[in-house]
């Protein structure tokens, strides 16, 4: 392996440990119902596939779905399951939750 293979490898396992962390982050604010720091996890042209709840196209539509039909469902004794993430990076981009698809 070369060096700079060797540096794009280091880069990529720097972005999914950083990747870790926000969805850390994400679900501690999903379990504890904190809806503008959930929110805080997207970019403004993320796209999200909510179970039951379909396509959210950017931060305007996630944050409808989050503050309105979510917050409105959801109690804090409700409690959540939530696993490892599965994080895809390819390049300056990364998805994640892509199980068998």
């Amino acid at each position: 392996m070369h060096a700079e293979e060797i540096a794009n490898k280091v880069q990529e396992l720097v972005d999914i440990e950083d990747i870790k962390k926000l969805h850390i982050g994400y679900v501690y604010a999903l379990n504890s119902l904190q809806w503008d720091e959930m929110l805080d996890c997207f970019t403004e042209d993320a796209v999200i596939d909510l179970w039951n709840h379909g396509l959210c196209h950017g931060k305007t539509e996630i944050e409808a779905q989050f503050k309105g039909e979510l917050a409105n469902k959801v109690k804090p004794t409700d409690g959540h399951f939530i696993g490892q993430p599965i994080i895809d990076v390819h390049g300056d981009k990364a998805e994640g939750g892509k199980v068998g698809r």
